[in-house]
């Protein structure tokens, strides 16, 4: 083999290897690109489920300190002689949850 023939064959070995190589660092870089695609949506989805948790969580404590709320009125509202049929209407509680409390 001549000169030339083993500076080509060493030349297309070499250029063999960079492509090889070469796949492997696109391949690589995809795959780091995928993941920090995947982390960024992994984030905003714990961001809006904590938003949405603590939006839950807020309502679930109004409603809770609004029906506290009624219960105390009602216990106090029988204390002062209002009728449970009154208190059901003005408050909307039912006869039995105001029946079954005890006056303050």
């Amino acid at each position: 083999m001549g000169t030339n023939e083993s500076s080509l064959r060493d030349d297309e070995l070499w250029f063999a290897q960079f492509r090889q190589e070469k796949a492997e660092y696109d391949r690589l870089a995809n795959l780091a690109a995928a993941r920090e695609k995947h982390e960024k949506e992994l984030a905003e989805a714990l961001a809006t489920g904590r938003a949405e948790g603590r939006a839950e969580g807020e309502a679930k404590g109004r409603a809770e300190g609004k029906r506290e709320q009624s219960l105390e009125n009602a216990r106090n509202m029988l204390a002062n002689g209002v009728t449970p049929e009154l208190i059901s209407k003005w408050l909307g509680l039912s006869i039995d949850e105001i029946k079954s409390l005890n006056p303050a």
